[in-house]
């Protein structure tokens, strides 16, 4: 995550609707530089992996999240107000992790994150809507 763009995710965090906090998280983490996306990715890729084995480690996203959204989402000023988002930073990285498994129109939606559109609808239209899973 950079410091440019942590303003708007935490922003995004924050909303209720959560069609909007997704579609957010969407578009900002496509302004992230490439390769901190390839980064993210691969990060976020084995976080849901310790949490496939949450019953017995106890790691699930959220606990993930407060872990890990300080980390990822550190405020370029340790200010009162920055200290007031942490929660929201956790939000963020558990709203990854939650959604990197979760298939939309057969592919995760994580990986969505990290295309443009175009990249999306090229991967939906190769994608068989109908096939039994």
């Amino acid at each position: 995550m950079t410091y440019r763009l942590h303003k708007e995710l935490v922003s995004a965090a924050k909303s209720d609707n959560l069609d909007y906090r997704l579609g957010a998280i969407h578009s900002l983490v496509y302004k992230l530089p490439e390769k901190n996306r390839e980064m993210l990715e691969l990060l976020i890729r084995h976080l849901v992996n310790v949490c496939e084995y949450s019953k017995e480690n106890l790691m699930t996203p959220s606990n993930m999240g407060v872990i890990f959204g300080p980390t990822l989402m550190r405020a370029q000023e340790d200010t009162v107000a920055a200290m007031m988002n942490i929660k929201f930073q956790n939000i963020v990285v558990e709203i990854l992790i939650e959604h990197f498994v979760k298939r939309v129109y057969g592919y995760s939606f994580l990986r969505s994150l990290f295309m443009d559109t175009q990249e999306v609808s090229k991967e939906l239209s190769r994608t068989d809507l109908f096939r039994s899973t």
